[in-house]
């Protein structure tokens, strides 16, 4: 139980500090009678959060992930990947299943919105 505990206190305070890699106005507060916005941010934490368990960002591409010692990339263009070709299957597959469970907490507040409201989320 003791392990358990310390491995939670671990993943926390990893994701912490991949969380706190991103600009505040990445993580919009949103209202009850918005519609949730597209889970990109906490995709991109994912990513880090991952990349950084691997342990990527002392042989990065990217100067930024090198200079600062923890992944600073992600998806898009926003946030280029220099690392990924240092990803191997594994860690791909872990990516995959992560950001897919993402996307479905996504698609659950977008439909309990519009249980909520009776609307839906965005024209269609």
């Amino acid at each position: 139980m003791q392990q358990q505990k310390m491995v939670l206190e671990d993943m926390a305070r990893a994701l912490g500090v991949a969380r706190c890699s991103l600009p505040e106005s990445a993580f919009p507060l949103t209202l009850p009678i918005e519609p949730p916005p597209w889970s990109r941010a906490e995709m991109v934490v994912m990513y880090r959060f991952l990349a950084n368990e691997l342990a990527l960002a002392p042989r990065c591409a990217g100067k930024r992930c090198r200079r600062s010692g923890h992944c600073c990339g992600g998806f898009g263009e926003k946030d280029p990947a220099p690392c990924l070709p240092l990803w191997d299957e594994a860690a791909l597959d872990r990516l995959r299943v992560a950001c897919a469970a993402l996307m479905i907490g996504w698609v659950c507040q977008v439909e309990r919105f519009e249980m909520v409201m009776g609307e839906p989320a965005w024209p269609r």
